[in-house]
Order: C-alpha cells, then structure tokens, then sequence
C-alpha cells in the first residue's frame, strides 16, 4: 500500500504497549526480551521469509517451527491492526468502533538476525527496517551498533531507534549522516516507528524490529 508521508519517529504514546518479534525457533513473541517475553500464538504472523548468508531466500515449509537449516536473517510481517479513538478520549482502543473520530492502522515488521553474513548489512526493501551497517556477529562486546532505517528500500534522514534490554531501555536519534548508533545487545530488540496517511486519509503506523539473537553456546 502506498502512503503519502508525514514523518519519520519514535511516537510519543505508541499504540501498541510492546513489541513482537521472532525467535530462532520460528515462533513470536511479545512484550519485553528475557524471561517476561510472552509467546504469542501463531495466528499473530502472517508471513515469514528466510535467507541465507549471501541473501538467497530459503524454502519454508508454512506452519512449522524450529530452526531454519542455513537461515541467517528471519522477515516476519505480524498481523495489522485498527485502533480507534472516540471523540474527546485522549487514548487510542483496540478495534474499529463506531462513532471513532480517528482510526489508524498498526503495522508490524520484524527481522531476526541469526548468525553472520552479508544479508545482515542489506536492505531487503520491504516496507520499514532497520540495517546495521556491519554484521553484529563480527562486532566485539562493548561496541557500538550502528543502524540505518529504511521505508521500501530507501534510506531515511529523520528517526529515532529505541533498544529494548529487557530490564531497560536507551534511544539515540539519527545523525547528519542518517546513522543511529546504539550498544551492541546481543537479546535485544531495536525498534523504530513511522507514520503515514493512506491514499484515503487514514493513519498508517509502520513499527520495525530488529532483534539480535543470543549467539549458539
């Protein structure tokens, strides 16, 4: 779906209270990385796309679980959602309800990057991403990790990335050069969001992860 856009950042009350993301085994999960993570059932993706180290997509087999043989980059899309506001609420509420003088559609993309290889410095081009611009799994402990966001595979200047800990959370906005730089977390869950009107004047709220996952023992 084309929008037509307004901004590019982090939203100040976001609609959704947590994010999702993908684990290693193919299944989705919610709230925050660690222990509280909560699964989520399987219905909640509603695609899921697997490439190797060089970028060449992988056969999947729809509904099963489990590593990927060869797979070192995950792109889930999550189910969308409305949410409405009624007249003189201050807070958005799940679903389309009626008299609602505002609706906006919420919009989940994840990656989840398994292992080193040259797809986890590229761009896929699919909606909203994050894109580090080298391979966390050659980054050494205490580095810094530092992310591009693109929308349909162009780069953007203006964004602000949050890194989820678990326990906390830290954000940096984009540099003059379009570059957010952020503790490399192993486990942890980089998110940006961006926003923009349908062709029928409808909000459209984009959100994108980028999960590390824990490296194999």
């Amino acid at each position: 779906m084309r929008l037509l856009p307004l901004l590019l950042c982090l939203l100040a009350a976001p609609l959704a209270a947590h994010d999702l993301w993908l684990e290693a085994d193919r299944r989705v999960y919610s709230g925050h990385p660690g222990p509280q993570a909560r699964a989520e059932p399987d219905q909640r993706l509603s695609r899921l796309r697997a490439f190797d180290a060089e970028g060449r997509e992988l056969d999947l087999e729809p509904g099963a679980h489990g590593p990927v043989a060869g797979a070192v980059l995950l792109l889930a899309r999550f189910d969308e959602r409305l949410f409405s506001r009624l007249p003189g609420a201050g807070r958005f509420q799940p679903g389309l309800l009626e008299g609602a003088e505002e609706v906006r559609r919420l919009v989940r993309q994840g990656k989840t990057l398994l292992g080193p290889g040259l797809i986890s410095t590229r761009a896929i081009g699919e909606g909203l991403e994050l894109v580090p611009l080298t391979d966390p799994h050659r980054l050494s402990g205490g580095a810094l990790l530092a992310l591009r966001a693109y929308w349909q595979g162009q780069p953007l200047s203006s964004f602000t990335v949050v890194l989820d800990q678990g326990t906390a959370e830290q954000s940096a906005r984009a540099d003059a050069s379009g570059v957010v730089r952020l503790p490399l977390r192993p486990g942890g869950v980089y998110r940006v969001e961006h926003r923009g009107r349908e062709p029928g004047g409808r909000m459209q709220v984009d959100t994108a992860v980028l999960y590390l996952a824990h490296p194999p023992p």
